[in-house]
């Protein structure tokens, strides 16, 4: 997922005089809080056309790699399982060797297709409401037909079976072959989990590299360097994993706590003397929220552009996404400011990322 459309620049109370006040913020009534108008058919029809998720997509070319994978260790399955009486044959010590080589291209073909699934979760996720409903209708009038000839093709072909084979051979069998598979099913959702789990380390460094780039825009612009705040830098990664953990993206936490307020919480001063009679009292604040893959960016938006999951990647679309805002580019590129902090945390989709600047 890309970063939220928000353009909303967190920056309290900047007076000149004790009797004069400029304030600089998101005017919570502007057009962009305005709802669509029409009536009930044109709701229907944006709410039929509209996709919750726009990002996500079916990466067409990882699916047919992994269908592909899939199908040749299947036929090298299906080969070794034909010949699985010549091997007995010729030595019960080969045989073994191909029983352990069946397990591990049953191992491989489990895990392609998890990741083969995941790849249509995705897809799926991407289609417009319209879309999910006719797939829904669909499956559910599929369940009904095989609920309907249920009886007529399964049960007599069961019956049939129950006369001629031993059912507890069978279902000893069965369930072997059960704990077999969750215990596969199990290893791989583990083994896939760790290699798209960012460590602590990754974090800290995506961190630093938003932190160098942030630099390197503003010495840009003849800008000086903001100098690393690791008081700041706590209270972003605080809300970064607040957001992570509890399923929100704003900068009002669910306690009601603006940037300033949760930082005063943290005992941080936000008082500032700005000179010529100016100081500020708050903190400014970005947020962003990107996820790997195929994203697509505000300044080019009918292209989509790949990001891998590393830590520069995350880091470089991030920074790519605030220059292209202007309340977030705004913050960046402030003069007033001279300290930042940043915090990155993972909520098992996307990187949440917060920079405070004082």
């Amino acid at each position: 997922m890309s970063l939220a459309d928000r353009d909303y620049m967190k920056k309290n109370y900047r007076h000149k005089t004790k009797n004069s006040s400029r304030f600089k913020g998101w005017n919570p009534h502007s057009s962009a809080y305005k709802g669509r108008k029409g009536n009930y058919i044109n709701k229907s029809k944006n709410w039929f056309f509209d996709k919750k998720h726009p990002h996500s997509n079916l990466r067409l070319g990882d699916f047919l790699t992994n269908i592909g994978i899939i199908t040749a260790l299947c036929i090298i399955l299906s080969i070794i399982y034909s010949c699985s009486d010549i091997f007995t044959v010729i030595s019960v010590w080969l045989l073994g060797l191909i029983v352990i080589v069946g397990l591990s291209l049953m191992y491989f073909i489990l895990k392609y297709s998890y990741k083969a699934l995941i790849n249509i979760r995705y897809g799926i996720r991407g289609l417009t409401n319209g879309a999910k409903l006719i797939l829904v209708i669909l499956l559910i009038v599929f369940s009904f037909q095989v609920y309907q000839v249920r009886d007529d093709v399964i049960s007599p072909n069961l019956l049939l079976v129950d006369k001629y084979i031993d059912n507890s051979s069978i279902k000893e069998d069965v369930s072997s072959i059960i704990e077999t598979w969750e215990e596969s099913v199990v290893n791989i959702t583990e083994e896939v989990y760790k290699e798209s789990t960012p460590t602590y380390e990754e974090l800290k460094e995506c961190e630093k590299y938003i932190f160098d780039k942030t630099n390197e825009r503003r010495r840009g612009n003849n800008l000086p360097n903001l100098v690393w705040d690791s008081n700041l830098a706590n209270i972003a990664r605080d809300h970064s994993l607040d957001m992570a953990q509890n399923n929100f993206f704003d900068h009002t936490n669910l306690r009601d706590e603006d940037p300033t307020a949760r930082a005063i919480r943290q005992g941080y001063s936000v008082y500032k003397e700005l000179g010529g009679g100016w100081y500020s009292e708050g903190i400014g604040e970005n947020i962003g929220k990107m996820s790997t893959g195929n994203v697509r960016f505000s300044d080019d938006f009918s292209n989509p552009t790949y990001v891998s999951n590393d830590p520069e990647s995350i880091a470089t679309a991030l920074m790519r996404s605030w220059m292209f805002s202007p309340g977030h580019r705004g913050n960046i590129l402030d003069s007033g400011y001279d300290k930042i902090g940043i915090g990155v945390a993972y909520d098992g989709e996307d990187y949440i990322s917060t920079q405070n600047f004082w």
